[in-house]
C-alpha cells in the first residue's frame, strides 16, 4: 500500500517561506501570493470583469493561499472571503490578511 502524501499540506505549511516568495516572484515577475501559473497582469484582467466596483463582494472557493484575493481587496477595495478545506491554506491566507 503506497502512503498517502499530504501535497497541500506541505505547499501551504510554509508558503510564506522567503525562499518560495523569491520562486514566485521570479516565475510570475509579480509575486501577489499566487500558486498558480497565472500573473499578476493575467488576473488584473479577470478582476476587470469580476470586480466591476469597489464595493464588490466577492467568494473565493478553493482559496489556498488567499494571496490572489489580497489583491482585488488592496487594489479596488473589493471584499473578499476566501474559504477552503485544507487547514495549512486558511491558516496562511489568515496570516496574509492580518499583515495585510
Amino acid at each position: 500500500m503506497t502512503a498517502h502524501v499530504q501535497l497541500y499540506d506541505t505547499a501551504y505549511r510554509r508558503f510564506a517561506l522567503s525562499a518560495r516568495r523569491r520562486v514566485r516572484e521570479e516565475t510570475y515577475g509579480e509575486g501577489i501570493g499566487q500558486n498558480s501559473w497565472l500573473t499578476k497582469d493575467e488576473w488584473d484582467s479577470a478582476l476587470d470583469w469580476l470586480v466591476p466596483t469597489p464595493q464588490a463582494h466577492v467568494l473565493d472557493v478553493a482559496c489556498g493561499s488567499g494571496g490572489p484575493d489580497l489583491h482585488p481587496a488592496r487594489t479596488r477595495g473589493a471584499r473578499v472571503v476566501g474559504v477552503d478545506v485544507n487547514a495549512h491554506a486558511i491558516e496562511t491566507a489568515s496570516k496574509a490578511a492580518r499583515r495585510e
